[in-house]
């Protein structure tokens, strides 16, 4: 909740609506997830990827002009990671594998789009959850391995 406050005093108004989205995602998550939730790993094709990605950067150019209007410092990075943040979540709800790959860029971006801000606490968090999102990416593959489960590949 407070990362709404400190992206909006650092004008990263795409990220304080972001955040604002996750706390909304975490009260859902926390709803509907329970102990006996079964994750059953899935695939998307490359065309399905090639689709996510061309309207990502279509949505992040459009958001990023738009704050570029404002006073908004880095506008086109806060909306690409913004953006591709909340295909990553879609991707994730859906257990599809390669969530893990957006997060991993997200992240990235996100180290670089907070340390430009000077905000260097959450700059460390970011480094986290990089190391999470390979640490996910990993545990994933090895379930999806261990299982015998080829992942069912979504067109």
């Amino acid at each position: 909740m407070i990362y709404i406050f400190i992206c909006a005093q650092q004008e990263l108004f795409i990220q304080s609506g972001l955040q604002f989205l996750y706390v909304i995602l975490g009260v859902f998550g926390f709803i509907n997830w329970n102990e006996n939730y079964q994750i059953r790993i899935a695939r998307i094709s490359l065309k399905s990827h090639i689709g996510i990605i061309v309207i990502g950067l279509i949505l992040s150019l459009f958001l990023g002009k738009l704050m570029s209007m404002t006073n908004q410092q880095l506008a086109y990075l806060d909306a690409f990671v913004s953006v591709f943040a909340v295909i990553a979540t879609i991707l994730s709800t859906k257990s599809i594998l390669e969530n893990w790959i957006y997060w991993l860029i997200v992240n990235l971006l996100s180290i670089i789009l907070f340390s430009a801000q000077g905000l260097q606490i959450t700059t460390v968090l970011y480094f986290i959850y990089l190391f999470g999102s390979i640490f996910g990416y990993y545990n994933w593959k090895k379930m999806e391995s261990t299982h015998s489960q080829n992942a069912e590949i979504i067109d």
